[in-house]
């Protein structure tokens, strides 16, 4: 295997700051990019969702539309004439990264219990 050196200009506190979490991993600068690059190469794609609005405000779904997105992001696609799914599929991980989120105000005081306070 080759090794090509990749040079890029970053922020220098976005450097810092991603330096000290992938510290907190164990791990290097270069085997951090190394990971992304080849997770960019198995999802064909950037392996995170990319959007304008915060995760948090990503629509709730619920009952069998929530389940069906769900299945949707979370399990790989069955191969072309599959009649059906195999039961030891395994979701993807990270699948629901952003789709579970804490409201702002979580834990402030409720009125309903401001006489127990």
């Amino acid at each position: 295997m080759s090794v090509a050196s990749i040079n890029i200009n970053v922020d220098s506190e976005i450097k810092d700051r991603a330096q000290e979490v992938f510290t907190s991993l164990g791990l290097d600068m270069s085997t951090a990019v190394n990971i992304f690059l080849r997770q960019s190469i198995q999802q064909h794609g950037i392996p995170f969702a990319v959007t304008a609005e915060p995760a948090h405000k990503v629509p709730q779904l619920g009952g069998q539309e929530g389940k069906n997105k769900i299945a949707e992001d979370c399990y790989p696609p069955l191969p072309p004439g599959t009649i059906k799914a195999n039961p030891k599929i395994i979701p993807q991980l990270g699948c629901m990264k952003g789709k579970i989120w804490m409201a702002d105000d979580f834990d402030a005081p409720m009125e309903e219990f401001e006489e127990y306070m």
